[in-house]
């Protein structure tokens, strides 16, 4: 399905790391973490200010600083990478093609280059545009790839005659040098332009994981489709897992888990394990049923009979 990248920025806005004390390393950083970064095309050894912050609900978190821009990485419980994060776009996500890193950071210099364009394209959605007073410093910026966005303020009249400070969001297209288009502009909450580019949805990917073992033991994994999965019919943001009918031991990998038998005419629940890491139980899956697991579960099957 596509669908418009409308104001994805919101939340892509970069904070650009301020002058602070700059912690170089050397960083002990995982096998996995290693590899995460290689996908997305980062260079570990550019990393800076690693540290340790609060966990999340299923591991441990860490924030760095990589070209200036600040990321945030969720760890899995088994020290898996769930995601490596810019400002909210997940630049890695566990179970999803990788993006490119060097797409999502901003060059500010070029950035600050589109300043004149922007004013020009807010004025003139202006009521009184030649009283118009931008902001010299507070400009921030995103980035999609060829898309740069640009948020500021103006001090301007209004249509009452009233001088006020008039938020307004604008995204250029820079994909042609000789050609700068402005394919969105949001003055003070109305949108002028809107010629956003359409997205494909993010491709699930086939991973090492949920997997079948030398010994028979079945991985699943949230989010991931491995040998059974298979996305929902009715909501395919979902994964039902289609494993072969018996009874099975079930051991749980991630901080908690919860595995959910499902009817599959009904979609109704039949019945569920609730387990915390490193706990078992077993459970009986028959024909006409699947398994469905809530978030950030990981769990290891193992057929009894």
């Amino acid at each position: 399905m596509k669908r418009i990248i409308l104001i994805f920025f919101s939340f892509l806005i970069i904070g650009l790391a301020a002058c602070e004390r700059v912690d170089k390393g050397p960083f002990d950083f995982s096998p996995e973490f290693e590899l995460a970064c290689s996908d997305i095309g980062m260079d570990t050894s550019q990393i800076y200010n690693w540290k340790s912050i609060a966990d999340w609900a299923n591991g441990k978190r860490f924030q760095f600083v990589y070209k200036r821009h600040n990321f945030l990485t969720y760890m899995n419980y088994d020290n898996t990478v769930n995601s490596i994060n810019l400002d909210g776009i997940k630049i890695y996500e566990q179970g999803y093609e990788p993006y490119q890193v060097d797409d999502y950071l901003v060059d500010e210099y070029f950035a600050e280059t589109l300043i004149p364009y922007a004013e020009e394209n807010v004025k003139l959605a202006l009521t009184y545009p030649l009283t118009a007073d931008f902001s010299l410093l507070n400009w921030s910026y995103g980035r999609q790839d060829n898309l740069y966005q640009l948020q500021s303020s103006v001090k301007a009249k209004n249509a009452l005659g009233v001088e006020s400070s008039i938020p307004f969001t604008i995204i250029f297209d820079v994909s042609s040098e000789e050609t700068l288009k402005c394919v969105y502009l949001d003055v003070n909450g109305a949108i002028i332009e809107n010629n956003m580019p359409t997205s494909t949805d993010r491709k699930r990917i086939d991973t090492n994981s949920n997997i079948v073992t030398e010994d028979g033991t079945i991985r699943l994994i949230y989010g991931e489709l491995g040998l059974y999965g298979k996305q929902d019919k009715k909501y395919p943001e979902y994964i039902d897992y289609f494993i072969p009918v018996g009874k099975y031991n079930v051991l749980c990998n991630s901080k908690t888990g919860i595995v959910m038998i499902i009817d599959d005419k009904t979609n109704d629940e039949i019945s569920r394990v609730t387990l915390s890491a490193g706990q078992s139980d077993t459970f009986e899956i028959q024909s006409n049923q699947h398994i469905e697991l809530t978030m950030y579960s990981d769990a290891a099957l193992s057929i009894i009979s």
